[in-house]
């Protein structure tokens, strides 16, 4: 099974990836993917997933005319497939940004996707990193949250 889904890297109004991922399943918990890998009474599954950023723009953002992003800011290698170790876990979650200044007023998610190492691209993988990228640090970015409770 493979699936073609996006990864996206934008901060108020400005945009640095906006852009196709194509994932596939290499291994789960139990040795072999189950297409059905969703949650259903456990609180957490972990697989390993082989995920390529594509240059292909997203088409979830409605315009990206004008948007200076994917290979105009990343390296050749930042488009080679990688092997991510990936955690869905079940429960209720701030986001990672809520958790690290306390804001817990903010809501609660359900589901939180956590990967090792960043699903971005890192440091090294950006063609000039100085400026927003390394006050952003993307690639230190490995949790997600979803399913707003």
């Amino acid at each position: 099974m493979v699936t073609i889904d996006q990864l996206i890297s934008r901060a108020e109004a400005n945009v640095w990836i906006a852009a196709e991922i194509i994932w596939k399943p290499l291994q789960d918990e139990a040795g072999s993917f189950d297409e059905s890998f969703g949650l259903d009474s456990t609180e957490s599954k972990q697989c390993i997933l082989e995920i390529t950023l594509t240059k292909n723009p997203s088409t979830s953002l409605r315009s990206l005319a004008g948007y200076h992003i994917n290979e105009a800011l990343l390296e050749e290698e930042a488009f080679q497939p990688k092997t991510f170790q990936v955690r869905l876990e079940q429960g209720r979650f701030l986001t990672p940004f809520d958790r690290s200044y306390g804001l817990t007023e903010n809501p609660e998610f359900g589901l939180q996707l956590s990967f090792e190492p960043s699903p971005y691209p890192p440091r090294e993988q950006w063609k000039t990193p100085k400026g927003a990228p390394d006050a952003m640090k993307f690639w230190e970015r490995k949790t997600f949250c979803s399913k707003r409770l």
